[in-house]
């Protein structure tokens, strides 16, 4: 057999923590759950040889054992052999979750682990040489030596190189310029026959790199970020390969959403729209949403705002507006006695004209503002 078939995932991040979500976290651990199992059927469907995982399995190496087990137990129901190679948040190293009792008791014979650079015969002619991450600063890649480890000459067999961290091009690491590997010499290594495909993980969206069409990030197979960030997690990858050539394949799934929406809210016809915007939004049950608002309310359209982004709190995942909006809340001062009565009257003059006033003060002004409002109305309602 001189072609290979088989699926290319990474980022896992199993055991991610997102506190946003508050008590619903369960649905999302679910979820990571279910494209795990998304990712097996797909080998099994497609009749792939194997999978290959290139890092963050888990989200760090102190993950509770349950998730552990879960993937286990997931990964244990297929005959299809499983490559893991550790990555930056499961690195392989002291107290490395693969070194753990959870893991080596419930690990199937299926699922294997990639410590070093030694060639994994996947099946005779099939070799995969994977770089895992064993320190939070380790040296840099020498792709040459690693290329070098694949026992048969160039131009018989099939080569896999697996790696984990960011690029010159797509760099997802913590620090400009920290790149662990240069798209360009990745790129040389496949175009030159040195290696049939190179496997990366680290970017949690989808990206081909380089011009082989034979270098990419799979993503990660649940979204894990806001669509402002991740622009298409989900997915995973199904590889053809034959040497010298290749194809490759996207797939989805994931079924979650994780979206930006910014809107103006500077009237009663613009939270509406806001609203019908949210009404149309499929799957809430699998929807989060962040809100940037700006905008200036009067203190009754603010409260109807308010009370909507709590309803679809509650309708969604989760909705909430986010810390960097802006919405100006004060009633204009000829409203002021229709809403107020009394020394709150009073108050409400000089806070709204704080507030008109602009300044280092007018944000707490209006946030009174609001406060002295719901107070208001709970006092009416007795």
């Amino acid at each position: 057999m001189n072609s290979v078939r088989f699926v290319h995932t990474a980022d896992w991040q199993l055991g991610m923590r997102r506190h946003v979500l508050g008590e619903r976290h369960s649905s999302f651990d679910d979820a990571r759950l279910a494209s795990i199992r998304a990712v097996v059927a797909a080998a099994e469907n497609e009749a792939a040889e194997f999978i290959l995982v290139t890092g963050d399995v888990f989200d760090e190496n102190s993950v509770a054992p349950v998730y552990v087990i879960r993937a286990l137990d997931a990964l244990g129901k297929t005959s299809v052999p499983v490559y893991l190679l550790p990555g930056n948040h499961d690195l392989f190293g002291p107290g490395s979750v693969y070194s753990s009792e959870t893991f080596v008791r419930h690990a199937s014979e299926n699922v294997h682990v990639i410590t070093d650079s030694s060639p994994v015969e996947v099946r005779e002619g099939v070799h995969i040489v994977g770089l895992p991450v064993v320190s939070k600063n380790p040296a840099p890649a020498d792709l040459e030596q690693l290329v070098s480890e694949f026992p048969l000459p160039v131009g018989e067999g099939i080569r896999i190189l697996a790696l984990h961290g960011g690029t010159d091009f797509v760099f997802s690491g913590t620090e400009p310029g920290g790149a662990d590997f240069a798209v360009a010499e990745l790129d040389a290594l496949v175009s030159e026959g040195k290696v049939d495909y190179v496997g990366l993980g680290d970017r949690h969206s989808v990206t081909p790199l380089g011009s082989t069409g034979r270098v990419w990030y799979p993503g990660a197979p649940e979204v894990t970020a806001f669509d402002d960030k991740e622009t298409d997690s989900g997915k995973a990858l199904l590889v053809e390969l034959e040497p010298g050539s290749g194809t490759v394949e996207p797939f989805v799934t994931g079924s979650w959403s994780m979206l930006r929406i910014d809107a103006p809210v500077d009237s009663a016809e613009d939270i509406e729209a806001l609203r019908a915007r949210l009404e149309e939004l499929p799957d809430k049950d699998r929807t989060v949403v962040k809100l940037t608002l700006v905008g200036t309310l009067t203190l009754e359209l603010a409260a109807e705002l308010d009370e909507m982004v709590a309803y679809f709190a509650d309708l969604f995942v989760a909705a909430y507006v986010r810390r960097d909006s802006h919405v100006a809340r004060r009633p204009d001062l000829d409203d002021i006695p229709r809403l107020f009565s009394g020394y709150a009257s009073s108050a409400a003059t000089d806070l709204t004209e704080i507030s008109l006033a602009g300044g280092d003060n007018a944000g707490t002004a209006e946030n009174a503002l609001a406060l002295l409002y719901r107070l208001s109305r709970k006092a009416g309602s007795k």
